[in-house]
């Protein structure tokens, strides 16, 4: 359990531009969305959106050019204790390749005015236990990844802002962090992770926040993702389902089926899970089992960026 309630992230009407005058380039442009506590939410947009951007004014290392970008109504910097309430892990190339695990835990421990034994609990909870006492230069990306998590969690902060935590990590990584921040949202922390990783926000996120040039261009629950008429799949299994492949082939010709090992199975694909069942029932067909599997998030993702670029 975090030691402190998560607190809602607001971004409200954030513009950030870089350099003067008809030289500025703006980085984000009038970006506004919510993320709530108890929820993890996936940070999503092509390199060179605004991502990054957008989490270090959060965090107060960028300065915004107007709107704001908040906790609950609080700047970081005004937080009544920030370390505490929010963990932050933006990147992986801030450790001294000389320095322990454990030693780099524990000057940010003290920086923090945290408690030593936090160190110990943070490096089993990132299972490095047994590499705490290497020189962080050995390490490989994800066991470096797994210590950036731990500098986040070492306050048991009820927010978890997260740049790309899924970098360097192999399936069982991944698997791993996917579990902990599902466990840390169950507690009620508010957890923000921005990732390239769109299989794995599909299988982690319960809503998505997605920009393209520093606007908006989708944020809400990710079951509610549109999905392009071409990429809507039915998992159907039927007795006569060979039958019906070949009906629904010849009613609709851009539909692809999958057959599966189980001649009782097929996937379509290009069609709603409505129009297979009417097919079905128009031919007297009996169906075991008719399972819309929707379009999987990189096709949403990448029309909706493409039309956020167009705009």
């Amino acid at each position: 359990m975090s030691a402190t309630s998560g607190l809602p992230i607001e971004v409200e009407d954030l513009t950030k531009a870089f350099g003067r005058g008809s030289r500025a380039t703006a980085a984000v442009r009038g970006l506004s969305f919510r993320v709530n506590p108890g929820r993890i939410t996936g940070f999503l947009g092509p390199n060179g959106s605004g991502k990054t951007t957008t989490l270090r004014c959060l965090l107060g290392l960028v300065t915004p050019t107007s709107g704001a970008a908040r906790f609950a109504g609080m700047r970081y910097q005004d937080l009544p204790e920030p370390t505490r309430q929010v963990g932050a892990a933006l990147e992986t190339a801030g450790f001294h390749p000389g320095r322990t695990a454990r030693n780099h835990l524990a000057t940010m421990a003290r920086a923090a005015g945290l408690t030593p034994e936090r160190i110990d609990a943070v490096l089993s909870e990132v299972d490095l236990t047994d590499a705490a006492d290497r020189r962080v230069g050995t390490y490989s990306l994800g066991m470096k990844q797994r210590l950036s998590l731990a500098g986040a969690l070492l306050g048991d902060p009820g927010v978890l802002v997260l740049d790309e935590p899924a970098n360097g990590l192999d399936p069982e990584g991944m698997a791993w962090l996917r579990a902990l921040l599902r466990q840390r949202a169950a507690n009620g922390a508010t957890v923000l992770v921005s990732s390239h990783v769109l299989a794995e926000v599909q299988q982690t996120a319960d809503d998505v926040v997605i920009i393209a040039q520093g606007s908006l261009v989708h944020a809400g629950p990710i079951a509610e993702l549109a999905v392009p008429a071409g990429t809507q799949r039915v998992r159907l299994r039927s007795p006569q389902a060979q039958d019906l492949a070949r009906q629904l082939q010849a009613a609709f010709p851009s539909v692809v089926i999958d057959p599966s090992d189980d001649i009782a199975t097929v996937q379509v694909t290009g069609i709603s899970a409505e129009m297979v069942g009417e097919q079905a029932h128009r031919a007297g067909i009996v169906l075991h089992e008719l399972t819309p599997l929707g379009g999987d998030l990189e096709s949403v993702y990448l029309e909706l960026t493409a039309q956020g670029e167009q705009s």
